[in-house]
């Protein structure tokens, strides 16, 4: 009913891998409502975008289609409260971190939605023709430019709250892992899922962007932590 919807689906599935993998992240009590959330929002977000097929040819079932986006939402917001609720009262070692989880939540929807056709270059092009009086031509480097400076920081943004969600005090090399495979998720699903718009196109090139901003936010993070480590190991002076 609606087209390509195994994406999603399969980003959720290996978004709950992922998870499930995760030593610590296993044993937090919300972590299957938090996956949950993700992924009920994230299909409803696509259903959203792309429509339900057959309107022509079957009626029923098409109208059965147009029930499933309100349904999808409606059910995300129990599985909402019952992830704010579990989440809320779980030991502090089993809680999952309430800022990069909703940084998480965040940037994966706003990719699901950008992603698609409604993502395209051309209505920026022809915004910033309109509000800098620019030609098509430089008004389409410069929207390059802005385009591949959003993959660059986003991608960063988002391995940087999967780093912080997994708990790099209890383990930082599988909190680094953890991150960048996440950021690579996600890096992979917004290609595939430009691949199938009419509008769009896929790259490589731009996965290999995302995981540049991905490498070097949490690169910048590690080096910040162990130079904060350093001063706050380095023997104090007694005064001579």
């Amino acid at each position: 009913m609606y087209r390509g919807v195994w994406l999603p689906l399969a980003l959720i599935a290996v978004l709950g891998l992922l998870f499930a993998w995760h030593p610590r992240l296993s044993k937090c009590a919300a972590s299957a409502w938090y996956i949950a959330l993700f992924g009920f929002v994230e299909v409803f977000v696509w259903m959203r975008a792309v429509g339900p097929a057959g309107r022509d040819t079957e009626k029923l079932l098409y109208r059965f289609a147009e029930l499933l986006p309100p349904l999808t939402l409606a059910i995300a917001g129990v599985v909402l409260i019952v992830f704010v609720s579990k989440n809320w009262t779980a030991p502090p070692g089993q809680r999952l971190s309430w800022i990069p989880a909703v940084a998480i939540l965040a940037v994966g929807w706003t990719i699901a939605y950008f992603s698609g056709g409604k993502g395209g270059a051309d209505p920026m092009v022809l915004s910033m023709m309109d509000w800098f009086n620019l030609d098509e031509s430089t008004a389409r480097t410069l929207v390059i430019v802005i385009r591949k400076s959003l993959h660059f920081m986003v991608y960063g943004i988002l391995a940087l709250s999967a780093f912080r969600l997994a708990n790099p005090a209890s383990g930082r090399s599988l909190a680094l892992v953890f991150g960048l495979l996440i950021a690579l998720s996600l890096a992979l699903f917004d290609e595939l899922r430009q691949s199938t718009a009419t509008n769009r196109t896929g790259s490589g090139w731009d996965v290999g962007l995302d995981m540049l901003g991905a490498t070097t936010f949490l690169g910048v993070s590690v080096l910040r932590y162990g130079r904060r480590t350093q001063r706050n190991s380095a023997p104090t002076r007694l005064p001579g």
